[in-house]
């Protein structure tokens, strides 16, 4: 893919309602849709930005990697994922990158009201597979923050689990290649046998549970070297309800018994946060889980001394969430870019121009 720079198609607002269903919480979120201008097919990338539910103390960010995903082109796409459902169109350069970044900032006034910045490459796209760019735009993304007077509270990379990506992330940041940026490894399971994943999540035919764990208990041996470094992994699980795949099996993951089964991959406590993910709407049958029974099953993970966290649903409402985002060209509820959207553009580009002499 040709460094071109990402030109705003629209943006369109959303709530961050979610399984939580807390009607007080002042939610936002923000859906943002680019094009490459070379791009033939009518698909191009989504970001988007968060605040409220669980985000007050901070402004979230998520980012996307490639247009399209690279799963897809493997013919491995996760079965409930729209983004692996489109066409694999290549991989976003640390410019485009940036681009995402700065612009959210920028848009959503983030200078003004200076909470931390959470930078989530959990948009468009599986970063393992494009790790140097989105390293180099974490390394870039820290010298720009400084200089804009802005702190950086995380930087989450997310991840159905590439072994080279992982143990690279962790002597990244033990030889110190981020500075002071902090890291979160997300490992994307949703499933705890390797007959499930090969099913929900096909690239495990390629990395099996086990070479994922492994490698991550080195990427561990790495971060302990740096006293600073974010010492948690997080498991997403998604919390399946007769969950149905294209050739008709289906998988159930709200009960003890797959509790027991996700804390007994790992064993360790100190370094292992599951996360229990709302499942989002998309073509797939898949039954709704109560916010009740999803505390249930966070409290018996907490019993077994796991720190444990449920994973909402945010922006669904606008095809935001997590394996909605389908970056078509053609969607009719986007508010098409402002002057002002079209200035902001301008500086910010002027601003990684610079930063990448």
């Amino acid at each position: 893919m040709k460094d071109e720079n990402l030109v705003l198609v629209g943006t369109c607002y959303g709530s961050v309602d979610n399984i939580k269903k807390n009607k007080k919480d002042k939610n936002i979120s923000k859906k943002y849709l680019w094009k490459l201008p070379k791009t033939k097919i009518p698909q191009g990338i989504e970001s988007g930005y968060f605040y409220g539910v669980d985000y007050y103390d901070r402004h979230c960010l998520t980012i996307s990697t490639q247009q399209g995903c690279f799963l897809s082109k493997l013919e491995k796409p996760c079965k409930f994922c729209i983004t692996g459902q489109k066409k694999y169109l290549g991989q976003l350069s640390t410019k485009q990158i940036l681009q995402q970044i700065l612009f959210l900032i920028y848009d959503n006034k983030i200078m003004k009201n200076k909470k931390p910045i959470e930078v989530a490459y959990m948009g468009m796209g599986e970063p393992g597979f494009n790790y140097e760019e989105v390293a180099k735009s974490i390394e870039y993304s820290e010298k720009i923050f400084k200089k804009l007077n802005l702190e950086s509270k995380r930087y989450i990379f997310a991840t159905i689990g590439i072994p080279d990506s992982i143990i690279k992330l962790g002597k990244d940041i033990s030889n110190g290649r981020f500075g002071e940026g902090k890291i979160r490894l997300h490992l994307s399971l949703h499933a705890h046998t390797d007959e499930m994943r090969n099913e929900i999540v096909p690239a495990n035919k390629i990395y099996p549970i086990k070479d994922i764990i492994k490698s991550a208990k080195r990427y561990i041996r790495e971060i302990e070297k740096i006293p600073s470094s974010d010492k948690k992994i997080s498991v997403n699980y998604m919390m399946f309800n007769n969950f149905e795949t294209d050739n008709g099996k289906k998988y159930t993951t709200i009960n003890k018994e797959s509790m027991d089964a996700l804390a007994g991959l790992f064993n360790d406590t100190k370094h292992f946060r599951p996360i229990l993910c709302e499942f989002n709407e998309s073509w797939t049958k898949n039954k709704p889980v109560s916010y009740k029974k999803a505390l249930e099953l966070k409290k018996y993970l907490e019993e077994k001394g796991y720190d444990a966290k449920i994973f909402g649903s945010f922006g669904h409402n606008i095809n935001l969430a997590c394996g909605q985002l389908s970056g078509d060209l053609n969607q009719k509820n986007l508010c098409k870019a402002t002057k002002e959207q079209k200035k902001i553009t301008l500086e910010i580009n002027k601003i990684i121009a610079k930063e990448l002499k």
